[in-house]
């Protein structure tokens, strides 16, 4: 009676998933009087770290196969870019014994934003997609210009291939950042600005790339000028070192031309800006009419000297912030999570705090963006700390940027090498699967 059933229960079953258009579902089978199911059928899987990515910088791609035949798998890796009508092969490699694989930048570098899957034993896993953001740069020829005089700005965008777009040059203010220029990308990404600024100041200058269905927006680091007046007067003064870091000395010097210049008075004077100065110090000068000064700036500082009748042109010098950098280790495995902390002094909290990874460039970017957290009891300088995935064997180099503001330049701290050992793919994929 069961075994007659049995059939007509499996008979109606298909006749349904005929009219449906659905598969059947094989019908457990008895064994023993126990209830038992065929074999699960393979399955992939797939994660992706970092999303969003940047331009230029690793990432890994990791998952499983399980199921049947699921050791050594040859898994591929597809990709469709934006505007690509479908999708194409990328890279090729067998799983482990476990059935898990990674695919590090070395074989996949990830440019652009981009619909990614992967495939082995005729079924594939679910697409992931990966945006990228553009790597900008942005420099001068020299971060000393001339109170008038045309400055030329110059920097890059990749990947290439965003010809004709447009890139704007930014400008710090007290309410944020202004655009004060547009300039189009060459066909190797590059472009160039040329402004002009006056009187005696720092500047915080920035490019912005706007971003396409190709790569999302970004912007460069912070570029900090001074803006100087030339030295056209009988009393002339040198700032040095300049910018400086806070807790450095700054050496003030000069001399008095024409006759009768020796042992007179010279006065210094300092504040936030040329506008604001106040008597600060006094020196003598020598035979010659040279005099000089020792400071300690604690923030960005204007210094004028008066001698007499005459008086120098105003001097800004920059002041950085003190940065410092440590890592819950320098060696650990590919795949695993980095704690990397740190302070800042000489700003405060909100101020924004970058982490930048050394790429194949020699250029550092930014990898992870933040804010500093108020100052903890007893510590001289505001905190901040970041949880990054290393993505790349060998040895990296790490650093931390931290935005300026009103009263201070931007700074990083000296560069801290992690070495990111090999790892068994099972374990790499583990750790992204929980990322």
């Amino acid at each position: 009676m069961w075994s007659k059933m049995s059939r007509l229960t499996c008979t109606i079953i298909g006749l349904l998933a005929a009219a449906t258009g659905v598969a059947a579902t094989a019908a457990p089978a008895l064994a023993g009087g126990r209830v038992t199911r065929a074999p699960a059928g393979p399955a992939i899987g797939l994660s992706v770290y970092p999303n969003p990515g940047l331009a230029s910088e690793p990432a890994l791609l990791a998952g499983r196969v399980t199921g049947p035949g699921a050791a050594d798998a040859t898994v591929t890796l597809w990709q469709r870019v934006a505007g690509a009508t479908r999708a194409t092969q990328v890279a090729q490699l067998n799983a482990d014994s476990t059935g898990a694989f990674v695919f590090t930048r070395a074989q996949v570098p990830l440019d652009q934003t981009a619909s990614l899957y992967t495939a082995a034993l005729s079924v594939r896993s679910r697409t992931v997609r990966e945006q990228v953001q553009a790597s900008v740069t942005l420099s001068a020829a020299s971060t000393v210009v001339a109170s008038g005089s045309a400055v030329s700005l110059s920097g890059q965008v990749l990947p290439t291939g965003h010809t004709g777009e447009p890139v704007l040059l930014q400008q710090r203010s007290a309410s944020g950042w202004t655009t004060i220029g547009r300039a189009t990308l060459a066909a190797d990404g590059s472009f160039s600005f040329t402004t002009t600024f006056n009187g005696v100041q720092t500047v915080t200058l920035r490019a912005q790339y706007t971003g396409d269905a190709r790569n999302l927006a970004n912007t460069s680091d912070p570029l900090d000028l001074l803006v100087q007046s030339s030295q056209s007067r009988s009393v002339a003064l040198v700032a040095s070192p300049n910018p400086l870091i806070i807790g450095q000395s700054l050496a003030l010097s000069g001399t008095l031309s024409g006759s009768g210049s020796s042992g007179l008075a010279v006065s210094l004077l300092a504040g936030p800006d040329s506008a604001d100065v106040q008597p600060a110090a006094t020196a003598v000068t020598d035979g010659n009419g040279n005099f000089s000064f020792l400071e300690l700036p604690s923030a960005n500082t204007v210094y004028r000297v008066s001698a007499g009748s005459g008086s120098s042109v105003p001097v800004v010098v920059g002041v950085q912030a003190t940065v410092t950098l440590d890592a819950s280790t320098l060696s650990a495995p590919l795949g695993t999570s980095q704690s990397v902390r740190g302070t800042v002094t000489g700003s405060g909290s909100g101020t924004g705090v970058a982490m930048q990874l050394l790429g194949s460039d020699g250029v550092f970017h930014t990898i992870a963006r933040g804010h500093l957290a108020a100052p903890a009891a007893g510590s001289l300088g505001a905190g901040f700390s970041f949880t990054v995935t290393l993505t790349d064997p060998g040895s990296q180099a790490y650093r931390v940027l931290a935005g300026g503001d009103s009263t201070h330049e931007s700074s990083v701290s000296a560069p801290l090498t992690v070495v990111v050992s090999p790892r068994a793919a099972s374990l790499v994929a583990a750790a992204l699967a929980q990322a």
